[in-house]
């Protein structure tokens, strides 16, 4: 499914594979944009409980239950730089709870523990600001300037974890890669 397209009146063929999505954010450990600003990162867990869940949380995720939130502060050098408020799934989750959030990634534990294979992310990053909730956690004024950015994460089609993250907007992120092309994709 979805590896053929169908043109009425010329047949069906085989789609081109794609190299881009429609953004231009990848997605890594948040230790490697740490080692690549040269500072030391640091986590404090604030929450990490079984909840019921937000109903827009609920239907996003896909399920009519209770939900595992996890919510993290992010450190660069002792300054807070990522809030991060994460609902899993239970049923696919459950085990979560009793890992080292502080120390570890939720994606590599699920990945690399609970061997289940996270093959999508769709996200989208707008620029806000802080209200008067999320700013203290920051050590900043309400008003200060953001990104947030909300992400679903997925195991083929089936919703996994659902993250929002709060991101210092003065951070700057270097970021390097070589996209995979073919020649043709010049044409």
């Amino acid at each position: 499914d979805g590896f053929v397209e169908r043109t009425p009146g010329k047949g069906t063929f085989v789609k081109k594979k794609q190299h881009y999505t429609t953004g231009f954010f990848r997605v890594r450990p948040f230790q490697k944009w740490a080692d690549d600003l040269n500072v030391t990162l640091t986590t404090e867990v604030l929450e990490a409980q079984v909840i019921d869940p937000p109903a827009r949380v609920s239907e996003k995720l896909k399920t009519g239950g209770q939900l595992i939130i996890i919510r993290r502060l992010w450190y660069f050098d002792q300054k807070p730089v990522r809030y991060e408020i994460r609902y899993l799934r239970p049923d696919i989750c459950a085990g979560i709870l009793w890992e080292d959030l502080r120390n570890e990634s939720i994606h590599s534990i699920l990945i690399n523990k609970y061997n289940l294979p996270l093959t999508k992310i769709s996200q989208r990053m707008e620029a806000i600001v802080l209200s008067e909730e999320t700013a203290p956690l920051f050590d900043v004024q309400p008003g200060y300037p953001v990104f947030y950015i909300k992400r679903m994460t997925y195991s083929f089609d089936e919703p996994v974890t659902y993250v929002t993250y709060y991101m210092r907007g003065e951070m700057a992120f270097r970021d390097t890669f070589s996209p995979q092309l073919e020649p043709s994709d010049f044409f």
